[in-house]
């Protein structure tokens, strides 16, 4: 099965963006292709946020408590997974 996730998460009051466009962002690892320079809330794993800011990307950790997992990914130091247990799909209404 191919899943397509969306690009902006709706979970637990909080957007979280996929693809760094939102105030809240998900990055799964530091390569520059998943990272931007402006300034956003990110959930990340602490590997990846400490090498965001040893590439001067000004970031802070998403200080909201959420349900859910940062995985290894396996890819490189810090790289995550984001797994949730509930229907986060930008239109849904809850």
């Amino acid at each position: 099965m191919i899943f397509n996730p969306p690009s902006i998460l709706n979970f637990q009051g909080l957007e979280l963006g996929l693809k760094a466009k939102t105030e809240n962002v998900f990055v799964s690892h530091a390569h520059f292709d998943h990272i931007t320079k402006k300034s956003r809330k990110t959930l990340a794993s602490k590997e990846t946020i400490d090498l965001m800011k040893a590439r001067g990307v000004e970031t802070q950790k998403i200080e909201k408590e959420l349900k859910a997992e940062l995985l290894n990914a396996g890819h490189v130091l810090g790289s995550r997974q984001l797994r949730v247990e509930e229907d986060i799909r930008k239109d849904n209404p809850s």
